[in-house]
């Protein structure tokens, strides 16, 4: 069933107009199919992790979703000392979880293991049958975020999972969302998981394109000409597409009935594409900057081989830089 989404585009159009944030509903079921049932918050005890930590506890409870902290203990300790340092690990994140406040009825439990590196995370959330990992930010010794190499890098790139990093101080619900979308898979898995997480909240997907051709024109005035008369039809199309592959992906809306109460407004009401010419990096931080979203939602490689090595630079550059919260999906 083709839904009609509102749609936005052409230079800078983020339709924003008239659209509040939503009331939260939790729930375990949402328009896209997925599910986020179990959560893996993993923590180094730093205090870049208590952003982490409060938003895992946020999101579990409003998806009605089992949640396990996690610490990695360094395995080279002395064993006798291992079950001291253990036990300390285990009273501090106790402790962090009870000054953030336990919302009631969240399902959370601690677990510190011995272990060396992102390995022990994949591994616990593997047998945790974990739907999402949660981290804080990276920072090297210097202070400086620094994706490559660091535990969070390592995470995302030998994982299966969606990784959710956090920025930003909790200050309520996800209200609005951006998801980078280029028609690929990756951006199918990140439209579904973006709605699995914060069904609530407000989305906007964003397409950054280039006209082919502009460039080979001798004048100026007439290469301004055809790249303005391209881009306002290559946009027209897109944005065609976009409506096509962001209805099939999340399918018909759940219920036809009319919200209630504090109920969301239905989904297709709660989303906005924009489509826009220029490089992806810079239209996606011009779209952040115009929009303040509390996430940005990306797709990332999941191939083997050289692919499997690298994040892809778009998912690289925001996460090593987070102008908010961002969540890394892959698609396999």
């Amino acid at each position: 069933m083709k839904l009609s989404w509102p749609s936005s585009g052409g230079k800078k159009q983020a339709a924003s107009s008239g659209a509040a944030a939503p009331a939260s509903a939790p729930g375990r079921t949402t328009a896209s199919g997925r599910t986020i049932d179990t959560m893996l918050m993993a923590t180094d005890l730093s205090p870049r992790s208590a952003n982490a930590l409060a938003r895992a506890m946020e999101r579990a409870a409003a998806r009605q979703a089992r949640l396990t902290v996690l610490h990695v203990l360094d395995e080279d300790l002395p064993a006798t000392a291992r079950e001291r340092v253990a036990d300390a690990a285990r009273e501090e994140i106790g402790d962090h979880i009870a000054r953030i406040g336990r919302p009631d009825g969240l399902d959370v439990s601690i677990e510190v293991v011995p272990g060396k590196d992102y390995q022990d995370i994949l591994r616990v959330a593997e047998a945790k049958g974990a739907d999402l990992i949660v981290t804080g930010v990276h920072r090297t010794e210097t202070g400086l975020r620094a994706v490559s190499g660091s535990t969070m890098e390592r995470v995302i790139r030998k994982g299966a999972w969606p990784v959710l990093v956090v920025a930003d101080e909790v200050r309520g619900a996800y209200g609005k969302i951006v998801v980078a979308v280029d028609f690929s898979v990756y951006s199918r898995f990140a439209i579904r998981n973006a709605v699995a997480l914060a069904p609530e909240a407000e989305f906007y997907f964003v397409h950054a394109f280039i006209v082919p051709f502009a460039g080979f024109q001798t004048s100026r005035e007439i290469r301004q000409e055809v790249r303005e008369g391209r881009e306002e039809a290559l946009a027209a199309v897109i944005r065609e597409e976009m409506d096509a592959l962001i209805a099939s992906t999340l399918g018909a809306p759940e219920s036809p009935q009319e919200p209630k109460g504090g109920a969301p407004r239905p989904l297709e009401e709660r989303c906005r594409c924009i489509v826009r010419h220029g490089d992806v990096n810079t239209v996606l931080m011009e779209e952040i900057e115009s929009l303040s979203p509390d996430l940005l939602v990306l797709g990332t490689h999941g191939r083997v081989g050289i692919a499997h090595a690298v994040l892809g630079s778009v998912a690289e550059r925001f996460i090593n830089h987070p102008p908010c919260d961002v969540m890394a999906v892959k698609a396999w």
